[in-house]
């Protein structure tokens, strides 16, 4: 699991937990290396200490930079999916009824269930085991078929059937695009590199005498860069906090016109009384 596990295990602490941990590492790195190599320094030692600060400074904020900026592309993007998915969904389900409302009627119940399946199944099943749910791949494999098996009549239901075949199919595109938001891992790589870099950084400030000021900036430097790092980690799974990514979209379509065909299968569903 990773860094998820981690968020999960400290809850709503992961993110103090976390710049603590790397607030002590940065002092401790400064720390030691005070006591290896703090002792005699002249000028010119100062003077290429506090270059070599300033390129691995610029380095290692660049890389956060871009970085940050990735992950919240990302979380942008795996809004843009869903909120698109969940329109062709709706498109899907009321072309279905322009099309044949009575001859179509099992179909968009399949539609509504579908949606139903994604808000109530899929969100978790994408935030724990980081797949899509196979139930509602059959859901959407059994629509798609059934779209494919539309024997158009008029005029209008053979305008309408290329229509509901391209929507469907997006609709499998959006899908994969839900789930490869969350399979695009940089764990490891970057948090080697954003590591390396508060480690390297904290130790060319050796230079500087461990007063309270001093300490007391490393210590801010160290926490901002922990907090960047934080917040890039737990963004990487847009369906758990804080980078969460709601299923607004289909429960407001659940909530518009499809809870009637929902009510429709719960009542065929429930035993007669």
């Amino acid at each position: 699991m990773g860094f998820d596990f981690f968020l999960a295990g400290f809850g709503l602490m992961a993110g103090p937990v976390f710049v603590l941990a790397t607030v002590i590492l940065a002092l401790a790195c400064y720390g030691v290396t005070r006591f290896l190599l703090g002792r005699n320094l002249d000028l010119d030692h100062r003077d290429l200490a506090n270059s070599v600060t300033f390129r691995i400074a610029a380095l290692h904020g660049m890389m956060l930079a871009i970085v940050f900026a990735t992950e919240l592309n990302n979380i942008q993007k795996t809004y843009a999916a869903t909120e698109r998915e969940a329109a062709m969904v709706s498109d899907v389900y009321y072309d279905l009824r322009r099309y044949d409302a009575e001859a179509t009627q099992a179909l968009r119940q399949r539609l509504a269930q579908y949606a139903h399946r994604v808000v109530s199944e899929e969100w978790a099943t994408l935030a724990q085991d980081k797949t899509l749910s196979l139930e509602a791949w059959h859901d959407w494999e059994r629509s798609y078929e059934a779209v494919l098996a539309l024997d158009p009549k008029t005029e209008v239901q053979r305008s309408l059937k290329p229509i509901l075949l391209s929507h469907v199919r997006e609709i499998s595109t959006l899908r994969q695009q839900r789930e490869a938001a969350v399979r695009e891992k940089l764990d490891s790589m970057f948090f080697i590199a954003a590591v390396v870099g508060l480690v390297m950084m904290a130790t060319t400030y050796f230079h500087f005498p461990p007063n309270r000021l001093n300490l007391l900036l490393i210590s801010a430097f160290a926490a901002y860069t922990g907090l960047i790092t934080f917040f890039v980690l737990a963004l990487s799974n847009p369906y758990i906090s804080p980078g969460y990514v709601a299923p607004a979209a289909f429960q407001t379509i659940l909530d518009g016109g499809m809870s009637k065909a929902l009510d429709q299968i719960e009542a065929t569903a429930s035993p007669t009384q």
